[in-house]
């Protein structure tokens, strides 16, 4: 896949209106491909509640919230993003560590689609 993503250091963070809820959503990445709009998101650990590390019930102290309140907010924003006719890529930061020495081979075979 050979695309130029938007992002916040070529142009700026895509910005996505939601009519039904009145508000924006800013994509990590936007590009477009056959007809088709995609956004990239990388989802840090601790801001985004990464369940595969912290425990549901304990308080990210930055945002002052539980880590499940965290990740159930991060996955209806996304299911949001997708009932508004976008392709979404996402990437935990756990995940991306693994392959940071050379990250971007990956990316066209290791991706999560909702």
């Amino acid at each position: 896949m050979n695309v130029e993503i938007q992002h916040a250091e070529n142009k700026e963070e895509y910005k996505i209106y939601d009519q039904d809820f009145k508000c924006f959503y800013k994509a990590d990445g936007y590009f477009e491909k056959d007809n088709k709009k995609y956004v990239v998101e990388f989802h840090g650990d601790y801001f985004h509640g990464n369940p595969k590390i912290y425990k549901p019930d304990s308080v990210c102290k930055l945002r002052n919230l539980r880590f499940d309140e965290l990740y159930k907010k991060t996955m209806e924003r996304m299911y949001r993003i997708k009932a508004l006719n976008y392709e979404v890529i996402y990437i935990w930061q756990q995940d991306f560590m693994k392959y940071l020495d050379d990250p971007f081979p990956f990316i066209e075979d290791y991706y999560v689609v909702l």
